[in-house]
């Protein structure tokens, strides 16, 4: 059989945090980015999948500025940030990157990148992400990955996809895989796989 991790990390990060995390025999599927991002360690191959477009990523920033939130992505290994303050500092020594601290906002939307986070108070995060939603006008969704975690990606991405892509290549159909998921970005590949399991402490 084979075993894979799916995560909201990128590639890079999930390399690295396997030694962390002690696990002594590689993945033979990542699935980064919230399927972004695919590396099949059986056939040494990488697919990057749907990117958020620079357009997006200023639209996104301009939405949010009312919230005077912090905006960050991940960039290899890499946090790129707009200003370093705690949270942002937790998640870098909890992931295992460096920060990097923009000069100019414009260096978010320089290029496509997978996502762009925010961290947000339990107490307002439903607010911003529903003001998001009714307000977007480009092809992106807005989601919770933790009570405390908004990300934007292109409405495209989603774990299930690169599975498939995964399953397809291997010859190893989707009724044959099982799946575990805690927050609700996991529901597609939940529903869709043979065996789909919610953790205890799922959302």
């Amino acid at each position: 059989y084979q075993v894979g991790i799916a995560s909201g990390r990128g590639i890079e990060e999930l390399l690295t945090l396997k030694d962390v995390w002690g696990l002594k025999e590689p993945f033979d599927i990542i699935i980064g980015m919230n399927g972004e991002q695919l590396f099949d360690q059986i056939h040494h191959r990488r697919y990057d999948f749907y990117m958020l477009q620079p357009a997006w990523i200023k639209e996104i920033l301009d939405l949010l500025r009312p919230f005077h939130l912090n905006p960050y992505m991940i960039k290899g290994k890499t946090l790129v940030c707009l200003r370093e303050d705690e949270e942002i500092k937790k998640s870098s020594k909890r992931n295992r990157t460096s920060i990097h601290v923009v000069k100019e906002e414009s260096e978010f939307y320089a290029q496509p990148c997978p996502k762009i986070m925010f961290k947000i108070g339990e107490d307002q995060i439903d607010e911003v992400m529903d003001y998001a939603n009714r307000h977007k006008k480009s092809p992106y969704s807005v989601f919770k990955t933790q009570p405390i975690m908004l990300e934007f990606t292109d409405k495209r991405t989603n774990k299930i996809h690169a599975l498939s892509v995964f399953s397809q290549e291997n010859g190893l159909p989707l009724t044959a895989i099982m799946a575990f998921g805690d927050m609700t970005n996991d529901n597609e590949m939940l529903r869709q796989v043979g065996y789909g399991v919610a953790m205890a402490n799922a959302a």
